[in-house]
C-alpha cells in the first residue's frame, strides 16, 4: 500500500513537472512568435519592388571605345563609344545583376536618375563620367584631362587613354600638352602613337 502511495505521488510530481515544462514551452513559442511577427515588420526589402508600369525603358550608354555587350536575359550589343540602347526595366535589373562590375566601373552609364536611385548606384555615380563629360574631356585645356585622368577609377582611365589613341590613330587633333601629361601618367609614349601607324 506504502507503495502504491509512492507511486501515485511519483506519477503526481511528473505530471506536474511536464505541466510546468509544457506551460514553459508554450511560453517560450508564444514569445517567438511574437519575436518573428516584430522581425517580418521591421525587415527591409533589400531588392526595389518593381515597378508597375513594365513599358519602362531604361538608357544605357557604352563608354568604351569600340564594341560592348551586355548580358542580361539576353544579349545586347553596343557598336562603337557613345551608342545608346534604350533597354525594359527588367532586363535593366537583370544586366545590373549580371554585370555589376561593368555597371561599377563606369565601362556602361545608365542615363535614368530614378533607376540609379532605385537600385542604390548613386554612390557608384559620383565617382564615374557621365557621358557627356567623358565626350567633351578631351576639348578641356590640358591640366583640367589631367585632374579628371588622376581622379578616374582605373577603367575609365583605361578609356581616356584609349579615346587618346583612338585619335591618334585616326589622325585627329589633340592637344600636344595632354598627351604629354597623360604619357608620363600611364608609362606610355602617345605623342608617338600616330607615327606608328605609319
Amino acid at each position: 500500500m506504502a507503495t502504491k502511495k509512492v507511486n501515485e505521488i511519483k506519477e503526481e510530481t511528473v505530471k506536474k513537472d511536464n505541466n510546468k515544462e509544457t506551460e514553459q514551452l508554450k511560453k517560450e513559442i508564444e514569445l517567438l512568435k511574437q519575436q518573428l511577427m516584430s522581425l517580418k515588420d521591421n525587415t527591409v526589402d533589400t531588392q526595389p519592388q518593381q515597378k508597375k508600369n513594365n513599358k519602362k525603358t531604361i538608357k544605357f550608354i557604352n563608354m568604351t571605345v569600340g564594341s560592348l555587350v551586355l548580358q542580361g536575359n539576353r544579349f545586347h550589343n553596343f557598336e562603337g563609344q557613345f551608342t545608346s540602347k534604350n533597354i525594359s526595366e527588367s532586363e535593366a535589373v537583370a544586366i545590373l545583376q549580371n554585370m555589376p562590375d561593368t555597371i561599377n566601373n563606369g565601362m556602361v552609364y545608365i542615363a535614368d536618375a530614378q533607376f540609379i536611385k532605385d537600385y542604390d548606384l548613386e554612390d557608384v555615380y559620383e565617382n564615374i563620367l557621365s557621358d557627356k563629360s567623358l565626350k567633351q574631356l578631351l576639348n578641356k585645356d590640358a591640366n583640367s584631362v589631367y585632374e579628371v585622368y588622376l581622379n578616374s577609377n582605373d577603367t575609365q582611365k583605361q578609356i581616356i587613354l584609349n579615346m587618346v589613341i583612338d585619335k591618334q590613330l585616326n589622325k585627329q587633333a589633340i592637344d600636344a600638352n595632354i598627351l604629354t601629361l597623360l604619357s608620363k601618367e600611364c608609362g606610355q609614349n602617345l605623342l608617338d602613337i600616330a607615327d606608328i601607324d605609319d
